[in-house]
């Protein structure tokens, strides 16, 4: 099928975004590509008497390495990743056995669309990729997964928006789709939606190989905070609608209080464009005790950052252009590698999906988000070791082997 015959299915005002997306120039940032060996078996389900799953998304995210991980560790998948950026640090061995970065988007599509195998899992973001996979299961009946990160029903405040309409018909044409989300959120998405696809929660849980314990406390020293994760650099987040990325009140009061804060900020692309940043990282001249580092492959993290001993969640809900309901029903992927590094979470009273997987369970503490100014008192007068025990007890109940039962419904559904 030729790439201009791509998502017929859709309607035209839906389709025309994704075939000009389809057809034209990829993001700033790859340079040249590492990993160019095509994968072999992507007209077979089975290869080597293993089910063969095939994972995408655009830049190889550490929620994709994770579901890939259980599967691996079971011994029963080939598994293969197609994107279009793989840092190569990130070690996609570590997670498959076969690894590709599309040359544009047009590879992609002809990869992923004409794939014959025991099923394939995209990632949304873009919506592009989540209709690749669909068209596969249109045209072979390969099954196909939607992964969301994020869904655009809660980003969007009109669900019902021209890519909110396309992401709802990738959905249904979907085999099944994964999520991080609360029942109740699910629920409303597919009442306003009308979907009847079935939906498989898989969390991004703790690795036990990963886990760590974070510093304790030093008396007469001040606490130290850490907040990994991506962040928009300033001049883009303020003028492009993405102000829930504008840390300066997080910054301005936690630093203002005297204690420490340190940033550890995800690298996606090869060049990450750090001159972008200057915004925050001028903010260490101002600060002492605040740093601002590039960031880790994410199975590096806990490591790096075990040397805090808190972690903060915070956006700047205020600010933000995001749904509201965006903030309640995130999960957001880097709380399980906070929990990975050992370290409570400090989260706020907006975020209530995640308080309930930290406070909640004994492995942080809450703050009103109006009130960021109260977090020095809740840190001198908190139980830390606690807390930290708490961390601990959490893991050993949940950890990423989890996600291997909802996968397997998920490809077979």
């Amino acid at each position: 099928m030729s790439s201009q015959q791509a998502f017929a299915w859709l309607a035209p005002e839906l389709r025309q975004p994704l075939l000009d997306q389809l057809h034209g120039p990829m993001p700033r940032g790859r340079e040249e590509l590492a990993y160019r060996v095509r994968p072999k078996h992507l007209d077979r389900a089975l290869v080597d008497g293993r089910l063969h799953v095939v994972m995408n998304s655009y830049y190889l995210q550490p929620a994709v390495c994770k579901k890939a991980l259980a599967l691996r560790q079971t011994g029963r998948y080939h598994l293969t990743f197609i994107g279009c950026c793989i840092r190569e640090e990130q070690r996609p061995e570590l997670f498959f056995d076969e690894y590709y970065e599309a040359h544009d988007y047009l590879e992609m599509y002809e990869l992923l669309s004409n794939a014959r195998v025991h099923a394939l899992s995209a990632v949304i973001q873009p919506l592009l990729n989540g209709a690749c996979v669909v068209e596969a299961r249109l045209r072979h009946g390969t099954p196909a997964l939607i992964d969301i990160n994020d869904s655009l029903y809660y980003m969007r405040t009109d669900p019902h928006a021209p890519d909110c309409r396309a992401e709802r018909e990738i959905l249904e044409r979907a085999t099944s789709f994964l999520h991080k989300m609360p029942a109740w959120a699910v629920g409303e998405m597919r009442a306003a939606w009308g979907l009847a696809r079935p939906d498989f929660l898989v969390h991004s849980l703790p690795v036990r190989e990963y886990f760590t314990e974070c510093a304790a406390l030093t008396p007469g020293l001040p606490a130290s905070l850490v907040f990994a994760g991506g962040i928009v650099p300033y001049r883009i987040a303020s003028t492009r609608g993405h102000e829930n990325h504008i840390m300066d009140p997080l910054i301005e009061t936690i630093c203002g209080a005297g204690l420490g804060l340190g940033f550890v900020v995800n690298q996606n692309a090869r060049n990450m464009f750090w001159d972008e940043h200057a915004h925050y990282i001028d903010f260490q001249r101002q600060y002492p005790r605040f740093s601002f580092e590039p960031g880790v492959p994410f199975f590096e993290l806990p490591g790096k950052i075990s040397r805090h001993n808190f972690a903060v969640y915070w956006e700047n809900v205020r600010a933000s252009t995001y749904n509201s309901k965006h903030f309640a029903i995130n999960m957001a992927t880097k709380v399980f590698s906070y929990l990975e590094a050992g370290l409570p979470v400090i989260v706020h009273t907006e975020a209530p999906y995640i308080r309930e997987f930290t406070a909640d369970a004994g492995c942080g503490l809450v703050y009103e988000l109006d009130r960021m100014d109260l977090i020095p008192d809740l840190v001198a007068s908190c139980d830390h070791e606690a807390l930290r025990a708490g961390v601990r007890a959490f893991r050993e109940t949940h950890d990423n082997s989890g996600a291997v039962g909802p996968l397997e419904a998920a490809f077979a559904a």
